[in-house]
């Protein structure tokens, strides 16, 4: 009893909250000036760990999140056909590996997600490519019965669904959750606040009222939960603040919801000070902190609705802008409109699938119709509006002008805000630069030009599909304030070329697209039957592109028997400055184009056929002599490209290479030109 009530006077010392901010602080100062290391060798073989958690990326991949001796590392193992580690698999699971350690990727298209910064706000610097694997223990009797739910759970029509929602595992990245994170939605699909609130006030009701500990009871049943799902800071938060609510409620202490709010936000930090570079942590406690602020009642509960929905959809704001360069105003609306029916509907029908399997059909025609209402909400006009990538100074001066309003309501403040918000969105089309862009799509082209001013947007090819570089880039075009292509020139009709080029025009309004002079192949067709849907215009066999101030050329020669030969060669001037951009363009076309337009000296080329042998002859390179020579070519790729031989030749030129350089920006102004690259 007497430690109890010392325990109690602590608890609710006014000074409890100036110590655990003033820690924390300091922590986090001491953490991001002496930032943690691996201790890892990058030439070590032979690891030992347990499995914290694991997904697949295909039928055969396996992508683990191992727990060394001295760290964490993600991991990666492919299984040879007879195999029968995927039986065996589960959490807790101790493994020898052998394998080599890789640095994680990070982004080499601007303003996109970085993988690598990502793992170091969880202190994981190393990604291990395993070779062979050997099982050393199995997990617990509790990891077998995850295992065993998991394995239920995939039996289920609605797995993925009963993954999500009871599991907390979030294993695709599939176009439905693209259109739920449009929507706004996508955080009810993770566990959070909502799930285990859910849960503890279940257990709570079912514990009679007199009986003493109760909350505590419920907050242990509680825990048993907690201890299987995989860590997020949605659900770590959610969890904290409930056993602070048992603290309070077991103590009987006078806490606000403020004062648990910030002793959990200080917990959260001093548990991993990096997480706060999360959007997850972003969200998690941006949003409970709105809560708070809007703890005041409102008697009319559609208005109340309406008016948090609002609050809400604006405190969010500069964190989806920041992350996400777009933001959907239908979210309100559908914040008031889907998560209750996922409430109210799903979670409880996802329950009863658990224990009815029998009823899993049935449940997912229910949700197959809640999916099918997404589509159609994801279609609405103006479900994107663009806004270009912001700074922290502008976020600050946001939620300044934001708290303000909230506790003096001045009109006024409201006038600034959306003074903001509108220089935000104009910022871009006040840059008197011209920025082109070589970026870095893998084994494939893809090139912007960009008009001072954003007059006139141009892509010139799209390389490969792919839904990883499709997000990437389309995120680069929206962090930098683009919606619109003005002109989509294809070169020729290869898969590496243009193999992009429907999967992007789902989400990009493209005015026009430009074919080169040949016959249409068979994704051409398949992509002229979306633009004759779309009603957008398309053409071939141009000479020239009329965009002033720059002169865009197409070097057309003759037909060819190849495709390659065939590509579009565009000469562009401007500003004194000359690119000759090859395509793939063999070495044929390049004696043609010698002898029809007899080019001198230019500062950019972007080598033709990714630096394959079959261009760039001596007798072109000799003409040329080019100042910057840019290859456009994926890592360690099958053809060896680019040749050393043509590496050689262009040797007197500075190279850039996509592989090695990542992609590469050229400013140019009055005052000349700068070349940025962002390096993997």
């Amino acid at each position: 009893m007497e430690f109890t009530k010392k325990l109690k006077i602590i608890l609710q010392s006014k000074k409890l909250i100036f110590f655990l901010s003033l820690i924390s602080i300091i922590y986090f100062t001491i953490y991001l000036l002496f930032p943690k290391t691996s201790k890892l060798n990058q030439n070590q073989k032979v690891f030992t760990g347990k499995i914290i958690e694991y997904s697949w990326k295909t039928e055969q991949i396996v992508k683990l999140k191992i727990q060394l001796q001295k760290e964490k590392i993600i991991a990666e193992y492919e299984m040879p056909p007879e195999s029968n580690f995927k039986q065996e698999i589960m959490t807790g699971m101790y493994l020898e590996m052998i394998g080599d350690l890789e640095v994680p990727l990070t982004n080499t298209i601007p303003n996109t997600f970085s993988y690598r910064n990502y793992l170091k706000t969880e202190n994981i610097f190393y990604c291990l490519k395993i070779k062979k694997l050997k099982i050393i223990k199995k997990g617990s009797w509790w990891n077998q019965i995850q295992t065993k739910l998991r394995w239920y759970c995939d039996q289920s029509p609605n797995a993925h669904y009963l993954k999500k929602l009871i599991l907390g595992i979030q294993e695709d990245n599939s176009d439905l959750m693209r259109i739920y994170r449009r929507n706004g939605i996508s955080h009810v699909f993770v566990i959070s606040g909502m799930h285990l609130s859910m849960i503890y006030n279940f257990l709570n009701s079912k514990i009679k009222k007199k009986k003493k500990k109760r909350y505590l009871i419920s907050f242990l049943g509680l825990s048993l939960y907690y201890s299987m799902l995989p860590y997020s800071i949605s659900s770590q938060r959610a969890y904290i603040f409930l056993g602070l609510e048992t603290i309070k409620k077991e103590l009987q202490l006078n806490w606000s919801k403020s004062k648990i709010f910030f002793i959990n936000l200080w917990i959260n930090i001093l548990r991993n000070p990096l997480s706060v570079f999360q959007i997850g942590f972003q969200y998690s406690f941006l949003i409970a902190f709105a809560y708070i602020i809007l703890e005041k009642k409102e008697k009319n509960k559609i208005k109340a609705v309406w008016k948090n929905g609002m609050f809400i959809f604006l405190f969010s704001l500069p964190i989806t802008i920041y992350h996400n360069f777009q933001i959907n105003p239908w979210s309100i609306l559908n914040n008031m409109v889907l998560i209750p029916i996922v409430i109210s509907i799903i979670f409880p029908l996802l329950i009863l699938n658990l224990f009815c399997p029998f009823l899993g059909n049935s449940i997912q025609k229910i949700i197959t119709l809640f999916e099918n209402l997404n589509s159609c909400l994801y279609k609405l006009p103006l479900s994107s509006i663009v806004i270009p990538k912001t700074s922290w100074i502008w976020i600050l001066c946001y939620y300044v002008l934001l708290i303000s309003y909230i506790y003096y309501k001045k009109r006024i403040l409201i006038f600034w805000i959306s003074v903001l918000i509108i220089a935000n969105l104009c910022y871009q089309k006040l840059n008197s630069n011209a920025y082109i862009y070589f970026l870095d799509v893998g084994q494939g082209d893809c090139m912007l030009i960009v008009t001072p001013y954003q007059k006139d947007v141009i892509l010139i090819d799209t390389g490969y599909e792919s839904k990883i570089r499709k997000e990437n880039i389309l995120s680069f075009l929206r962090s930098i304030g683009i919606s619109k292509i003005d002109t989509m020139i294809l070169t020729h009709g290869d898969a590496d070329h243009m193999g992009q080029a429907i999967y992007l025009m789902e989400d990009l309004s493209v005015h026009q697209v430009i074919f080169n002079d040949n016959e249409y192949n068979k994704l051409e067709q398949n992509l002229i039957k979306e633009l004759e849907k779309k009603q957008i215009a398309y053409r071939k066999g141009i000479e020239y592109l009329d965009i002033k101030p720059y002169k865009l050329q197409f070097l057309s020669t003759k037909k060819y028997s190849n495709e390659n030969d065939n590509s579009n060669v565009i000469y562009l001037y401007y500003k004194g400055y000359k690119f000759l951009l090859m395509g793939d363009a063999g070495v044929e076309k390049e004696k043609d184009i010698l002898a029809k337009y007899k080019l001198k000296e230019i500062d950019f080329l972007k080598v033709g056929h990714h630096g394959s042998d079959t261009s760039s002859s001596q007798e072109f390179i000799d003409v040329l002599a080019p100042k910057y020579s840019i290859f456009s070519v994926g890592k360690e790729n099958r053809y060896h490209h680019p040749s050393k031989v043509i590496l050689n030749r262009l040797s007197k030129s500075k190279i850039y290479r996509t592989d090695r350089n990542g992609s590469i920006e050229i400013k140019i102004n009055k005052n000349g030109f700068n070349i940025k690259n962002y390096a993997p």
